[in-house]
């Protein structure tokens, strides 16, 4: 078994991510069929075994789970950012409406 290190897309992240796997062709094919067949951006690429030892304490990539889920959260956070807003610009409008009456209905007094 070789170590291979390849660029992946996971929810728009790009990622990098390590496999174990015979050759590259098989490492590509372990990553389409874990992440996806269009997630794979670079190819998989062996790493020196000195390499392999230096990349070992680096931080896992998120789980495709966990990133749906992060990304569900941002993309909460966004409708209420726009939610706000909206509401804002209701509140503005309704206001300058009731300015709009008043003035009218001064101006015929």
């Amino acid at each position: 078994m070789n170590k291979y290190q390849a660029t992946i897309s996971i929810y728009g992240q790009n990622l990098k991510t390590v496999v174990f796997a015979d050759d590259a062709i098989h490492a590509r094919l372990i990553l389409q069929y874990v992440y996806g067949f269009n997630s794979i951006l670079a190819q998989p690429v062996k790493i020196a075994e000195s390499l392999a030892n230096k990349i070992g304490h680096v931080n896992q990539p998120r789980s495709p789970e966990k990133a749906r889920v992060d990304a569900l959260k941002a993309q909460k956070a966004i409708a209420s950012k726009a939610l706000k807003a909206a509401q804002g610009r209701q509140k503005i409008a309704q206001g300058q409406r009731d300015l709009a009456k008043a003035a009218n209905s001064y101006s015929s007094i």
